[in-house]
């Protein structure tokens, strides 16, 4: 399962994920995706292969939880 946080900054974000989840840093895999939702934000078009990278290393490692 994946799941997604936001927070102020991204350290702050990893930091929320590692106490939800239980595991240290080391155990994390994430992807920061503010440029996509900068260009968003600033009505720009988007990638249409943003989430294929995440996708892939999310069956790549299977689901943990």
């Amino acid at each position: 399962m994946m799941k997604r946080y936001t927070a102020r900054t991204v350290q702050d974000a990893i930091n929320l994920a590692c106490q939800d989840l239980g595991v240290t840093i080391d155990d994390l895999n994430y992807e920061v995706i503010s440029e996509t939702v900068s260009s968003i934000r600033a009505n720009k078009a988007i990638n249409k292969n943003w989430k294929d990278k995440i996708d892939k290393d999310y069956k790549k490692r299977g689901a943990r939880r």
